[in-house]
């Protein structure tokens, strides 16, 4: 019989997206789960030799520090970099161990940990960037086996979807404390523009994009996408926030490589207006977050959350953030259209709009921002 994935596991998952503090607490679990030492994610591009986070559990720190200094190209890393998102490696189907323990690599930061095996899943990946998930074994603890393989195959999915919600936090606030100098190291793009629609901030992967014929054009001082169609419908989203309403989610297209990309529009009100003020960035009004793939859709814990909704009105929220009618929400949650409406119109107090179109919008971003 398969072995479950715990729902507490999942639930913890989910939870370290918005809280990175938890991180090591789900590596743990997980490496218990598959009754091993201990484990690793990182944030990091081989092919420059940069690690741009680990979160660990039971691992040695120093080791990590060896690790970022001489060794983030090695002979796994070289190997899992070019692996598809979410393939479950094992260590020895890349190099024998008899070979393995010959390498500076194993001598410098898996020897003075006692660690021998890996089981490593690329969880995420953009441009040169990559989050690497590793659990590791010491020799005692044997070999991995297919059954540890297929328990990583039932968690990997939601380690994927809570590291992109993970990044896409970490990008808000650090453009929410100022760090543009961690803005300039993520693959999204993040481009701010003021009151009047002029951009006063756009960082390095946005001005990449524009640089190599991607889905958007920054172009005297302005935003724009490059396909007229989608510029026009980026202009109403912007439009609309400058208005006072809600943002929302754009699809764009890569023309270069004919990949589906998106943009998300979020207004920067309050706090995160105030500080951008304080650091330079006079009437900041407006963030655009550009990546690749489609926006995903806002849960119901989140909609709780924000909204402080009830869990009935949460479950009603997160099927019309999908696009859903009422009618198949209706069907779905298996209560009458008369009930959705009814929840519908709290809803709507509650988020301070006035149609479920706009209430569809804003909700589009929520996986992205916290605002």
């Amino acid at each position: 019989m398969q072995q479950p994935v715990p729902d507490a596991l999942i639930d913890l998952i989910y939870d370290a997206a918005g809280e990175a503090a938890l991180w090591p607490r789900v590596i743990a679990a997980v490496a218990d789960l598959l009754g091993s030492e201990g484990g690793v994610l990182f944030g990091l591009s081989v092919a420059r030799n940069r690690v741009h986070f680990t979160y660990d559990a039971r691992l040695d720190p120093e080791s990590h520090r060896v690790h970022a200094e001489r060794h983030v190209q090695n002979v796994w890393s070289r190997v899992m970099s070019q692996q598809p998102v979410g393939s479950v490696v094992f260590s020895d189907e890349i190099l024998p161990e008899t070979d393995l323990v010959a390498t500076e690599f194993w001598h410098d930061v898996l020897r003075p940990q006692g660690l021998i095996r890996n089981a490593m899943v690329p969880i995420t990946r953009s441009g040169q960037f990559q989050g690497a998930f590793n659990i590791l074994r010491t020799p005692r603890q044997g070999p991995f086996a297919e059954r540890d393989r297929a328990v990583l195959r039932r968690v990997v999915p939601h380690l994927k979807r809570a590291m992109q919600l993970h990044l896409r936090v970490e990008a808000h606030e650090a453009l929410a404390g100022a760090q543009f100098a961690v803005l300039d190291c993520l693959a999204m793009g993040v481009v701010v523009l003021d009151r009047m629609g002029a951009v006063i901030f756009a960082n390095r992967a946005a001005r990449a994009l524009h640089a190599a014929g991607g889905p958007i054009l920054l172009k005297d001082g302005t935003l724009t996408a490059r396909l007229p169609a989608e510029a026009a419908a980026l202009s109403a989203r912007l439009r609309a926030v400058a208005e006072g309403r809600a943002g929302g989610a754009v699809r764009l297209t890569d023309p270069g490589g004919a990949r589906a990309a998106f943009a998300l529009v979020a207004p920067l009100r309050g706090r995160v207006a105030g500080l951008l003020d304080d650091e330079g960035l006079r009437s900041a009004a407006c963030a655009v977050f550009v990546s690749a793939g489609p926006p995903p859709p806002a849960d119901a814990r989140t909609m709780m959350r924000i909204y402080d909704l009830t869990p009935a009105e949460a479950r009603v929220a997160a099927e019309l953030a999908q696009g859903r009618s009422y009618a198949a929400i209706a069907g779905s949650l298996g209560i009458s259209i008369n009930t959705v409406k009814t929840h519908m119109r709290r809803i709507l107090a509650k988020a301070g709009v006035d149609r479920p179109a706009e209430f569809a919008s804003l909700a589009a971003t929520l996986q992205l921002v916290r605002l």
